[in-house]
């Protein structure tokens, strides 16, 4: 039975439920707070607590005594909260939260932590979690609270014994969890637990709540704990159910959302539904809706229907409304905008037209916002929005806009979009508009989700017996005495890694690879690789295929760059027919990587070739263009992973991506190890780029102040080709160089002749560590500079034994016999 409140406090919550016009006398107010007041401080009861709360957040109360005595009353009494009255007490802190401390709410959120699932029902937990996310306390939410909610999603039993029913407790739960970052892959694992059990029957759901759930798919969607594939065949069921009960009660701001979170996720089976002229969509009163919504939707929609607007989203009908939220959208969402009119839409006298004079005079006031402190990111953004006004617009004003935003001006050294934005108002301005928007937005992409991986070492045999690899086979999982790798072992283990993954493919192999999932084919092959266990590829034919069971578009992005990268660790160039270059190509997975996978795959696929891996890199590319607007710039990790997509286009020959992508690097470069730094620098001297004069001298001041290791001389080779005209500085001492790299720095005819002479007398002393290209390397430098050594004998006899035919590879016995024909 509820408890009786106070008449003070219910005359109060009366007023408040009322809440109309006679309600607002400040005088009258202030008098029913006081006596509510009073009446706490005579008999306190958690319940009129909230309840009094509840109604200053309801009448936007703002009388600071009334709070400082509230926030006493609350503190004092902190002990006695219960889980529904906390529940009661931060709703309605979230109604108003505004008006709060930032230390009271943490007083609440603290004594909320210290009770128990056991004191709960699933109301009170919908309603605290509901309350931690309204209060931007996501993070801070019980521990109890989020065990309560996923035991809630996975037994119907524990939810039922509330007022809430099963679906709409579901539908609640999933909405905050999904807000909250650190749960979301325990809320998608759950909800397909619930699906799968038949705990969760969607038919019984009503259109609105799986609308919802939708959402908050569609949110969690970036976990990484479940695969995209199953979680887009969830979502397509729940599109199906709400095509089923014809969409009925989803309003506008919750089909907006549902088109967000199936174009995020790839839900297709959203557009094979509008074909109908009579679809639900097409009496949907999209006019409600506010800016945010309103981007979401043509932002969603968009890239469902491959760039266009479906037929029951009609830019002519929702002009009027959109001229109005224009002027309160940012530069992203301006351009979506854009993307969705018509070519003729600056010609036409209609809506549209005017809507174009809107958002034109937005994209003026943007640009006025552009100031030096600006973020790059929003710079970005304007730029990229101005461009895109190109042709709907005359030039010169665009031209002019362009000019504002890139500081052309005030830059003594434009960078690459400045230079390409100078071209809006000229001839064949719309040729390099393309490439002014791929670089003025090519920013570094998502880090790739963290994932358990085999760590194929003696010392971690015990990791991977602990993850149910051997067992998961039928394997009897060694002893571990047989791990013992510790300071107390006297002998080395009995069992090798590579024994152990010998023995896991022979099984593998026996059983035809039948019931693998995706990720643990993707984890053995990595691990075979990183062991060279070669009998995986050798023994897996055509009659063994490990792709039987399962097909590539199972495979996550993670799992394909792994699986990828493995191959060609093991074989090479040269594909295992079972897995060729085609089924690779015609996989989804790429659409789905991050920035670390497609440095993986791009790095595997790089010497192969074909137009299937062709295609490939086709995606690869799509990929990067899909998801650099207004990313950050990359650092460290991830300027390193882009360096490598870089390098595997430059070794394709692709001179126009290796351009746009070095515009990212070009910051982050001194900052990089001498290995990466030499794959930019060698990527750039690929594409015949040339490098700016502070980057140079930046790189090679990072070059010598670092360890000396054998990939600096690769990239001092390759700066010196950037930079032709700047000084070279060897490293001091040259002792310290490794040796196969001495011939190396003897070809650089930037460096002084002492230099050079200095790096020749000590490569020649390590005659027993020559490379096979050092022949190649010397001859070349004869070709090129012909003083060096002219009036040494030694000069051509220097050649004799540095030549080893049989040990040089055909790229540089090429080399070799080009440059004799020089010298003869």
């Amino acid at each position: 039975m509820k408890p009786r409140l106070p008449v003070a406090i219910a005359r109060l919550v009366n007023v408040a439920k009322a809440a109309d016009e006679r309600c607002r006398n400040a005088f009258k107010l202030r008098g029913l707070f006081n006596a509510a007041l009073l009446s706490l401080e005579m008999e306190f009861s958690v319940e009129g607590l909230s309840q009094v709360v509840w109604a200053a957040a309801r009448l936007k109360h703002r009388d600071e005594d009334f709070y400082v005595h509230l926030y006493k009353l609350t503190t004092a009494n902190t002990f006695t909260f219960t889980s529904r009255s906390a529940a009661l007490y931060l709703e309605a802190l979230a109604l108003d939260k505004s008006a709060w401390s930032q230390s009271a709410v943490e007083a609440v959120m603290e004594q909320v932590s210290s009770l128990t699932i056991d004191e709960s029902n699933p109301r009170d937990v919908c309603q605290i979690l509901r309350a931690c996310v309204k209060l931007e306390r996501g993070c801070q939410a019980p521990s109890w609270a989020i065990e309560a909610a996923l035991l809630t999603i996975r037994n119907d039993s524990w939810a039922t014994g509330g007022s809430h029913n099963y679906e709409a407790c579901v539908e609640e739960l999933c909405w905050s969890l999904a807000r909250i970052r650190s749960t979301r892959a325990q809320m998608l694992k759950a909800v397909h637990e619930a699906v799968d059990s038949e705990r969760l029957i969607l038919s019984s759901m009503a259109p609105v709540q799986l609308a919802s759930l939708l959402l908050s798919m569609g949110m969690a969607s970036d976990a990484g704990r479940i695969t995209i594939s199953a979680n887009r065949a969830l979502m397509a069921r729940l599109v199906s159910y709400c095509e089923a009960g014809s969409w009925v009660g989803v309003t506008a701001p919750a089909l907006s959302s549902v088109v967000w979170a199936c174009a995020r996720v790839g839900v297709e089976q959203l557009t094979d539904i509008t074909i109908d002229a009579s679809h639900p969509f097409m009496s949907m009163d999209f006019s409600s809706l506010n800016e945010k919504s309103m981007a979401r939707l043509i932002h969603g929609a968009l890239q469902l229907y491959n760039g266009k607007l479906p037929i029951w989203l009609n830019i002519e009908k929702l002009a009027p409304h959109l001229r109005r939220l224009v002027p309160l959208m940012n530069a992203r969402e301006v351009s979506d905008i854009i993307r969705a009119l018509p070519p003729t839409a600056a010609n036409e006298n209609n809506g549209v037209s005017r809507l174009m004079t809107a958002i034109w005079g937005r994209t003026l006031a943007l640009v006025q916002e552009v100031a030096d402190d600006t973020p790059r990111r929003s710079k970005v953004d304007v730029m990229a929005l101005v461009v895109r006004c190109y042709g709907l617009i005359p030039s010169a004003e665009v031209a002019a806009a362009a000019e504002s935003v890139a500081g052309l001006e005030s830059q003594q050294t434009l960078l690459p979009e400045q230079r390409l934005l100078n071209a809006l108002g000229k001839t064949g301005a719309t040729y390099v508009l393309p490439q002014a928007l791929v670089q003025a937005t090519l920013k570094s992409l998502e880090v790739s989700d963290s994932r358990l991986l085999i760590d194929i070492d003696p010392h971690h045999l015990r990791y991977i017996a602990s993850h149910g690899l051997i067992a998961s086979l039928g394997l009897a999982t060694p002893k571990t005495d047989g791990f013992s790798s510790g300071r107390g072992s006297a002998r080395p283990t009995d069992l090798s890694p590579t024994h152990v993954l010998e023995i896991l493919v022979e099984e593998c192999n026996r059983r035809e690879w039948r019931d693998f999932t995706p990720g643990q084919l993707s984890r053995i092959f990595w691990a075979c690789a990183k062991c060279e266990i070669h009998s995986i590829i050798l023994k897996s034919t055509s009659s063994v295929n490990p792709l039987l069971w399962v097909s590539l578009d199972d495979f996550s992005g993670a799992e394909m760059a792994n699986f990828v990268w493995a191959i060609h660790k093991l074989a090479g160039n040269t594909w295992p027919s079972w897995c060729n270059i085609q089924a690779i190509s015609s996989s989804s997975a790429p659409s789905t990587m991050s920035l670390h996978d497609l440095g993986v795959l791009a790095f595997a696929l790089a010497k192969v070739e074909g137009t299937f891996a062709d295609s490939v890199f086709d995606s690869i590319w799509q990929r990067l263009n899909i998801i650099i607007a207004g990313s950050p710039r990359p650092d460290g990790k991830e300027t390193a992973n882009l360096v490598s997509i870089m390098w595997s286009f430059a070794w394709r020959g692709c001179s126009d991506g290796v351009q746009q992508m070095s515009v990212s690097v070009m910051d982050e470069l001194p900052h990089l190890s001498a290995e990466t730094q030499s794959l930019a620098l060698w990527a750039m001297a690929k594409a015949k780029l040339r490098l700016p004069a502070y980057v140079s001298r930046s790189v090679q001041q990072s070059l010598l102040s670092r360890p000396i290791t054998r990939h600096t001389a690769n990239a001092l080779v390759n700066l010196w080709v950037l930079r032709p005209s700047q000084r070279v500085i060897f490293p001091n001492p040259l002792s310290d160089f490794p040796p196969e790299g001495l011939w190396k720095l003897v070809g650089i005819t930037a460096a002084s002749r002492s230099l050079r002479r200095e790096a020749l007398s000590l490569a020649l002393k390590c005659r027993g560590v020559v490379v096979p290209s050092a022949a190649a390397h010397y001859a070349g430098c004869l070709t090129v500079d012909e003083g060096f050594l002219q009036c040494s004998p030694l000069r051509i006899n220097i050649l004799r034994p540095l030549v080893h035919v049989n040990r040089t590879p055909p790229k540089y016995l090429t080399k070799l016999a080009c440059h004799l024909c020089d010298l003869a």
